[in-house]
């Protein structure tokens, strides 16, 4: 028995027949599909780190923030500020800033400061290549105002970084001060 030819696949469509059209069109186009899918997963090439050259990334980053904790404790804003990429984006307690306000932020509150004692509890780094890596870190400091007010803080960071022109920088940073969980609530 001969079949009739089809001159438009509209003249099937919610039949049977037409559902089982649509389905084998479905699939043979599912093993493109997924090929496609998995390529766009696989690494695209790029050169993986040894262990080794993980290890010496993360040790320059966390030499980065040592170098910080230095600075800041020191309420040195300009030393501070030679860690911060020129182009970024910078929070801090639900205000994005550009890198020139995050310098006037730090200069205004270190000059309320006698001294400051910042120290990072925990500093967790995920290198994602040997020119990037991120960065989430609990902080506490404990300072001491122009008035002699004592005062205390917990500080929770993350940022990424990266390696331009051969100097590790901060180009996205984020921070948030939670309250002290040490803190009484009546």
């Amino acid at each position: 028995m001969d079949r009739p030819e089809m001159s438009n696949r509209d003249d099937v469509r919610g039949s049977a027949a037409g559902d089982l059209i649509q389905e084998a069109v479905v699939l043979r186009r599912f093993p493109t599909a997924l090929a496609v899918l998995v390529a766009a997963c696989l690494p695209t090439g790029e050169r993986v780190l040894t262990e080794a050259e993980r290890r010496a990334t993360e040790d320059t980053v966390r030499q980065l923030m040592a170098s910080m904790q230095a600075a800041a404790n020191a309420r040195d804003v300009d030393r501070l500020m030679t860690h911060y990429s020129p182009v970024g984006t910078f929070a801090a307690q639900g205000t994005l800033l550009t890198r020139e306000g995050v310098y006037t932020n730090l200069k205004s509150y270190y000059g309320t400061l006698r001294e400051l004692d910042f120290q990072w509890q925990r500093l967790e780094v995920d290198v994602l290549s040997p020119d990037a890596a991120t960065l989430t870190g609990l902080a506490v400091s404990e300072a001491t105002d122009t008035a002699g007010n004592r005062l205390r803080g917990r500080r929770v960071y993350t940022g990424v970084l990266a390696r331009r022109g051969g100097q590790w920088q901060i180009v996205n940073w984020h921070l948030s001060m939670p309250p002290d969980p040490s803190a009484r609530r009546e």
